[in-house]
């Protein structure tokens, strides 16, 4: 989540976000809204029409983890 006046991670000076970084910005936002559930019927993994183990690969490779 981009808070008021930080910068927009999305903007690298290139005026276009890579892949990784669109991904990882969509992953975080299906876990806040279903508020860090990774797994089960309210899950961010159902959200995104994937398996569970396979959303937990892809925030270990983006590196995203609940603070």
């Amino acid at each position: 989540v981009i808070k008021e006046g930080q910068a927009n991670p999305l903007e690298d000076g290139k005026g276009f976000p890579d892949l990784e970084e669109v991904q990882r910005q969509h992953i975080l936002h299906a876990l806040e809204k279903t508020q860090w559930r990774v797994t089960g019927p309210q899950g961010a993994a159902k959200l995104l029409g994937m398996k569970g183990q396979t959303l937990f690969s892809k925030m270990k490779k983006l590196g995203i983890k609940r603070d």
